[in-house]
């Protein structure tokens, strides 16, 4: 990092900075929403498919409650 003696800089370079700082800021947040975002459909997929799952699962189950009943009792 190259340091600067800030007395030595005019104003004109201390606005340009702090305005770098602040674009560069910006661009890094933008990214990070975008990261976010991006975790966030990956999410959702995986609580659909699981959502999926256990509805799946929960027919399977009342069909294997109502073979065991049958079973049971007899009934056909």
């Amino acid at each position: 990092m190259i340091m600067f003696d800030i007395s030595k800089r005019t104003s004109e370079e201390r606005t340009e900075d702090i305005i770098r700082g602040q674009v560069m800021t910006i661009k890094n947040q933008s990214r990070r929403i975008d990261d976010l975002e991006n975790y966030k459909k990956k999410a959702d997929e995986v609580i659909a498919n699981l959502q999926a799952e256990k509805n799946i699962l929960k027919h399977e189950n009342n069909g294997l409650k109502t073979a065991l009943k049958f079973q049971m009792t007899g009934d056909k």
